[in-house]
C-alpha cells in the first residue's frame, strides 16, 4: 500500500538532512497509525535515521563520526523543531548521553509525539485504509469462491 504525504510549506526551507528526516517521519507516521492511535507517539531508531538520510556508516565515517553522523542528525532535529515552531509534533532523542562511540549513539531512537489534531487525522486515514483493505479482502474471497464454484461445475 503506497504512503503519500504532503509536507508542510515550512519543510521546503529545511536543509537536505532536515527535509529527509521530516520526510521519513511523515512516511513512518502513516505506517504507524495504529501505534499512534494507541499511544500518541512512535519511535524511530537512530540507525535507521542515519541510513535513510544517506549518512555514512560508522565504518565509512572512520575517525570523524561526530562530524559525519552525529552532527547532521542533531542539526536536522534542531532545524525541524525550530521551523515548525512547536506545532504538530515533538521530537525527543533518546540515547546514552555518555555514549562512548557512535555505535552506542546509533542504538538510541527518536520519540515522535504527535499533537491531538495530527493524531485525529492519522486515525481517520488509518480507519479508512483498514476499511478499504477489508473490502478488498472480501472482493478477493468472493472471486476465489466464484472461481472454485465454476471449476466444480
Amino acid at each position: 500500500m503506497p504512503y503519500i504525504t504532503l509536507l508542510p510549506k515550512w519543510s521546503y526551507k529545511l536543509n537536505e538532512n532536515g527535509y529527509m528526516l521530516l520526510d521519513y517521519i511523515s512516511i513512518l507516521a502513516r505506517q504507524n497509525a495504529e501505534q499512534i492511535k494507541q499511544a500518541g507517539y512512535f519511535n524511530i531508531g537512530l540507525e535507521t535515521v542515519r541510513a535513510y538520510m544517506g549518512l555514512p556508516t560508522p565504518e565509512e565515517a572512520g575517525d570523524d563520526p561526530k562530524r559525519l553522523i552525529f552532527e547532521p542528525i542533531e542539526k536536522a532535529i534542531t532545524e525541524i523543531e525550530e521551523k515548525q515552531e512547536g506545532t504538530a509534533f515533538k521530537i525527543t532523542p533518546s540515547y546514552d548521553t555518555e555514549y562512548k562511540n557512535i555505535h552506542s549513539y546509533l542504538a538510541g531512537y527518536l520519540k515522535i509525539e504527535l499533537d491531538q489534531p495530527m493524531q485525529d487525522s492519522l486515525t481517520l486515514i488509518a480507519n479508512r485504509q483498514e476499511k478499504e483493505y477489508k473490502l478488498e479482502q472480501n472482493r478477493i474471497e468472493k472471486a476465489k469462491q466464484k472461481a472454485a464454484e465454476s471449476t466444480i461445475k
